[in-house]
């Protein structure tokens, strides 16, 4: 039997269908669209293995259908089974010689296994049967010729896609990552200087340039590459928010966010990273509320994005509102349980409430995780001396100091707390060493020790250290 209209048109109720089917045991019969719209489905939602699963169920009842065949060798070739990939293609390959789609894929399980130039001769023996989506061939040939070290090849190609497909942003990506060694990003800026040079006028010339100016971290070239492509096609939102991306790495954030601004007003739908950035800007200009608003936008979409939590827990940390901070940089740590800036968030606002117990408990999580945290371990030694519990504050000190051997800070405050604790022996021992390592940061000890009288009394010892 068939399947109905309603069923083709809803790709998860046809995916729905089959699993109930399947689970029943119930004998069925579908036809290939069918078929294809289940595997579409479960290759949308990130379901490889039931994608092949339904492949393989397809073809016992299409045993010819070459469209089934693909689909199983993409599903394979998405899991690293290469090799079955390939058998299936070539089988495919033999019947219908030149075939796009299998040939395509082919390449790209080529590559994959990083026999580049068999990719490439594939490749260039079908390009003169593709007519339609010319940018998937120009994208596979980039990727095959940066495999065999060809950038300025591969770079061509790379363009050729983006011009045949600006909305194509696996092309985007797939510059971006490629071009991962600084000698390779500086062939990358030649080949597209080179290209401007010949032809000023070309917008993603000049927006890929940009784009290799910020992974080269020449942020100002990135920003004038940006602009260029901007003064040539206003709308370019890529363009915008990338520009917008380059400022966020020169601390302009006021301009960053005239760019992430722009790019808002060019793009349909809200783009969780887009508003991530726009909330981050106004984070780092201390514009606390608009920045809880943005983050706000993208916990409607996106309940457990732990970046918007956590940074709504620091805007209303940094606006004092203590018991906010911690609810929502708890919440954020129910999702990113060893994120250690979330937790020294909450470990500070937890002291700040007054909560001193917990706020031990979370410095020394962070302490197990990364040692070398040197904050972590002097605000936990600031608990128990707000508790007077100096020695036991020394104590956490001079565990630090087996990670961080060399801090001169923790030396000054292992010994300002055995002054506390009334163990002056051994804190001028620790004095005298941090004098000799570190004598500029000396003054840490007047924290410990406001009272005038007392730090006169310390500027003795200090002063036979000095220079």
């Amino acid at each position: 039997m068939g399947i109905s209209p309603e069923y083709r048109d809803n790709r998860g109720a046809a995916a729905k269908r089959f699993e109930e089917m399947l689970k029943n045991d119930t004998p069925f019969f579908f036809d290939v669209e069918f078929f294809e719209e289940v595997v579409s489905y479960y290759f949308q939602t990130n379901k490889i293995n039931k994608a092949l699963g339904a492949t393989k169920k397809g073809l016992e009842q299409h045993p010819f259908s070459t469209e089934l065949k693909y689909e199983q060798a993409n599903a394979l070739y998405a899991l690293g089974e290469y090799g079955q990939a390939i058998t299936i293609l070539e089988g495919v390959l033999n019947v219908q010689p030149g075939e796009m789609d299998s040939s395509l894929l082919l390449a790209d399980v080529k590559i994959a296994q990083q026999e580049y130039q068999e990719a490439i001769d594939l490749l260039i023996s079908i390009e003169p049967l593709v007519f339609e989506d010319k940018d998937r061939l120009f994208l596979s040939l980039g990727r095959a010729y940066y495999g065999i070290g060809d950038v300025e090849k591969a770079l061509d190609y790379y363009q050729q896609a983006r011009v045949l497909n600006p909305k194509n942003d696996e092309i985007l990506i797939e510059l971006a990552s490629s071009f991962g060694s600084k000698e390779d990003i500086e062939k990358g800026i030649k080949a597209l200087e080179s290209i401007l040079d010949e032809n000023p006028f070309d917008t993603h010339t000049w927006y890929n340039l940009g784009i290799l100016h910020d992974k080269n971290h020449t942020y100002e070239e990135a920003i004038d590459a940006f602009d260029y492509a901007l003064a040539l096609s206003k709308n370019f939102s890529s363009a915008h928010y990338n520009k917008g991306l380059s400022l966020m790495s020169l601390d302009r954030h006021l301009e960053a966010l005239e760019s992430f601004h722009q790019t808002l007003r060019h793009e349909k739908g809200s783009d969780l990273d887009l508003l991530i950035n726009i909330a981050g800007s106004y984070l780092r200009i201390e514009d606390y509320q608009s920045a809880i608003t943005y983050y706000k936008k993208i916990i409607v979409q996106q309940p457990n994005n732990h970046i918007a939590l956590s940074g709504i827990g620091l805007c209303f940390y940094e606006l004092e509102k203590w018991n906010e901070a911690l609810h929502y940089t708890s919440k954020a740590l129910e999702f990113a349980p060893t994120n250690i800036i979330y937790l020294f968030t909450k470990a500070d606002t937890e002291y700040l409430i007054g909560h001193y117990t917990s706020a031990i408990e979370v410095y020394k999580k962070i302490t197990d995780l990364e040692p070398l945290y040197i904050d972590a371990w002097i605000n936990l030694s600031i608990v128990y001396a707000d508790m007077y519990e100096y020695d036991t504050a020394a104590e956490v000190l001079q565990e630090a100091l087996i990670h961080n051997s060399q801090d001169g800070e923790l030396l000054y405050r292992v010994a300002a707390n055995l002054i506390l604790a009334g163990n002056y022996k051994e804190a001028f021992l620790y004095l005298e060493n941090a004098l000799i390592l570190d004598f500029e940061n000396h003054t840490v000890l007047f924290e410990a020790f406001p009272e005038l009288e007392t730090q006169k009394a310390l500027m003795k010892i200090i002063d036979q250290y000095k220079n």
